[in-house]
């Protein structure tokens, strides 16, 4: 089979100009303006040979890209009888995600147009194609209208097509059909498949009008033109989208055909295994494996609408620091109908100090919504003051003097959803003085934007009030629901709920496995032996695709027999206590670290704690786990070294609330140290914090090291404590149970 590949719209034209520039010296006599026809030139011309182009070639060797203007230019042969005939070499137009507004030139099989129209080539679709004037148009010209519909924004070079004389055409007709695998319906042209998968063509009941065909140019739509001297051909992608196969036959008169048929090539997006399990895991605990959920990934031809800026953030200078988003690809007049529609409004950020910020966005006609409204007296209206003034967004650099560093931008997705404004006082995503990313509402109402215009300039604004702070924009921008997108393909595969769509790769016999659940997405397991055990889970979606992930469970030695839930106790009115405990006799590699530490920081504080093992180097790992604890957000701190003293490296820092944050050592030694430092003012001495607790364990036989759970808690004061009392009681037998597993596990 013959394949011919087409070059690069830049490659084409370059040579071409070179030959021009040879053919200049040799034969400068014999050319004339025929030679060059651009479409600016407009009207009625003249030509049997030369090159037809876009406005953008003079005086560029490569081929500029063409302008933001409308035109229409009609080329007629010299001789009566003769047809014109264009062969588009390269071609390559400005696109839209709405494909109504994509740029597009249309060919007139006459010499206006009032004739029949036999081409409208967006893209690179026209590469490798031909227009002659066909035997039922006396005038043998042809007519090109060029419309530019997105301001020429892109950069796209225009096309190249080469002007001949000939005779006029009958029309082939263009027919093919894919041969494998199957559409997603019979009789309709679109397919689901996975990446590299191939696809078969069959364009043999195309048919030449009393012309044999000659070529069968198959534009894939991905970039790619092949021109095939036989029906058959092939192709794959490797990209998950949308991809249009369209095929235009050739006959030996080089006559092409002008009927486009399209056929719809889907590629599957790759799914993203979110399997949960439990890893390391004691022998003798029951552990689980969990597949669900899978995401299956959404794919939209809507391009990503952000604006990247890494700027900074005027200081306290009263300057609103404002940057615009041009949205072009909604119809014309299309309004916000649905507030719903707008899906997120998204910012990567960083700044010393959320409590001096007011952010708002503005659509086109100026209406705004405030996301976080700060002003100079430091009241929030949002929250009546009620905020977190002092607190970091992202992770900036507050150190860095008058010439800011950016830092680290985390994303910030505001939605009709979102349940906490970002600054609120009661936004319980925070960590230390720290506000983490995710999604979030918004002061004002989002609803208050429909009725805006979809398209023209929407603004993302920032005012930073205060002084001795700064912040970092990096990128914003809008999601909206691609189903209000004129002319937007979109797709989600989906994948069954049944044991032939997603299943672990286990049976009953599989060693470990306890039961798995009827459709196969759920599976307990449970150890005798230490080691590591892999396990697999597989998913299909509905284009035929597997993929699967593999999970690896640790499994340690286990207590064993070395934990009691206590004798059995008898309820008479009073309250009783379960007793849970450890029994017999362990030694614990840290016996000289491990315990319990109570701690009040005080004003100016620098105070060091150290934990190693009894052996350091022997592979025993400190772990600390904070139980309780406050210190001044912002202004004191928490430092864990990953060694036995502060020259270690920093683990870990915090401030603010410290219950529940654990921390396990990393160096070869598996020491830890916990530093906290203090300005002079609040602090624990003084009342306005709590005392810190933490236990300092590593596997040995100290309660504080282990998270004791008894199951059910029913009537239980405190079913997390090793010893809980029974409070109350219906008269029913119950049995307690109780699980104990090492902290950090």
């Amino acid at each position: 089979m013959e394949t011919l590949k087409f070059p690069t719209m830049n490659a084409i034209k370059s040579f071409r100009i070179f030959n021009l520039i040879v053919l200049t010296v040799l034969f400068c006599g014999n050319l004339d303006a025929q030679d060059d026809i651009l479409i600016s030139t407009g009207g009625t011309v003249t030509a049997c040979g030369g090159y037809f182009f876009d406005d953008g070639d003079i005086g560029d060797q490569f081929g500029g890209p063409y302008t933001d203007n409308d035109y229409s230019i009609t080329i007629c042969p010299d001789n009566p009888g003769d047809a014109v005939s264009v062969v588009f070499l390269a071609f390559e137009l400005q696109t839209n995600a709405n494909p109504n507004n994509n740029d597009v030139l249309y060919v007139y099989d006459g010499d206006n147009t009032g004739a029949e129209m036999v081409g409208a080539g967006t893209n690179n679709s026209l590469v490798g194609v031909s227009f002659t004037g066909s035997i039922n148009n006396p005038t043998g010209c042809l007519t090109f209208v060029f419309n530019v519909n997105n301001g020429a924004t892109a950069g796209e070079i225009g096309w190249l097509g080469e002007i001949a004389c000939v005779t006029p055409c009958t029309y082939p007709t263009s027919a093919y059909e894919m041969t494998d695998p199957d559409p997603f319906e019979p009789s309709q042209p679109s397919v689901g498949v996975c990446p590299g998968q191939e696809l078969f063509f069959d364009g043999a009941s195309a048919s030449g009008d009393g012309v044999p065909l000659e070529y069968w140019i198959w534009n894939w739509g991905d970039g790619l033109v092949d021109s095939t001297s036989t029906p058959l051909a092939d192709h794959s992608y490797d990209e998950p989208g949308e991809y249009l196969v369209t095929l235009v036959v050739s006959d030996e008169n080089n006559c092409t055909s002008v009927n486009l048929d399209v056929y719809q090539v889907l590629v599957s997006t790759i799914p993203i295994f979110n399997a949960e399990f439990t890893s390391p895991l004691c022998t003798g605990s029951p552990g689980w494996l969990d597949g669900n959920p899978v995401q299956s990934i959404t794919w939209t031809a809507l391009p990503p609408l952000a604006v990247s800026e890494e700027l900074p953030i005027p200081d306290a200078t009263g300057v609103v620091f404002s940057s615009e988003l041009f949205i072009d690809f909604f119809d014309d007049g299309q309004v916000l109908e649905d507030c719903e529609d707008i899906l997120s409004i998204n910012m990567l950020m960083e700044h010393s100090f959320a409590g001096d910020l007011s952010i708002w966005v503005a659509c086109p006609d100026g209406t705004e919504v405030m996301i976080m409204d700060n002003n100079n007296a430091g009241s929030d209206p949002c929250s009546n003051g009620n905020d977190l003034n002092g607190y970091y967004l992202g992770e900036p650099d507050d150190f860095d003097g008058v010439t800011p560093n950016p830092g680290i931008g985390y994303w910030y997705n505001f939605t009709t959803d979102g349940e906490y404004v970002l600054d609120a006082a009661d936004n319980p995503n925070v960590e230390g003085n720290t506000i983490l990313g995710g999604e979030y509402g918004t002061c004002g109402d989002i609803c208050d934007l429909e009725g805006c215009p979809l398209n023209g300039i929407w603004t993302f604004n920032v005012l930073d009030q205060w002084g001795a702070d700064n912040g970092f924009l990096f990128e914003w921008g809008i999601d909206f629901n691609p189903l209000i997108v004129p002319g937007v393909t979109t797709f989600t595969p989906t994948i069954g709920a049944g044991m032939d769509s997603s299943y672990w790769q286990v049976t009953s016999d599989t060693y470990g496995v306890v039961d798995i659940d009827e459709p196969g997405d759920f599976v307990d397991v449970l150890f005798d032996e230490p080691g590591d055990y892999e396990f697999t889970y597989t998913v299909s979606n509905n284009f035929s695709c597997t993929w699967d992930t593999i999970v690896n469970i640790e499994v340690i030695p286990g207590l064993g027999n070395s934990v009691t839930a206590g004798e059995d106790v008898i309820f008479c009115q009073d309250p009783v206590q379960l007793q849970g405990a450890f029994v017999g006799s362990v030694d614990s590699p840290c016996s000289n670290s491990e315990g319990t530490t109570v701690h009040c920081y005080g004003a100016n504080a620098y105070d060091v704690f150290s934990y190693c093992p009894d052996v350091p180097g022997d592979g025993t790992m400190m772990t600390i786990d904070f139980s309780q604890g406050q210190v001044e957000a912002f202004w004191d701190l928490v430092t864990i070294y990953d060694g036995d003293s502060d020259a270690a490296p920093v683990l870990g820092t915090a401030d603010g609330v410290l219950d529940g944050l654990t921390y396990t050592a990393t160096n070869p030694d598996g020491c830890l140290t916990v530093v906290y430092s203090s300005d002079g003012f609040n602090s624990c001495s003084t009342g306005t914090f709590p005392e810190s607790v933490w236990c300092a364990s590593c596997g040995g036989q100290v309660e504080c090291g282990y998270l004791w759970t008894w199951d059910p808690p029913l009537y239980l004061d405190n079913p997390s404590s090793s010893s809980p009392m029974v409070t109350d009681f219906d008269g029913a037998p119950t049995e307690y149970t109780l699980l104990v597993e090492p902290v950090g596990m």
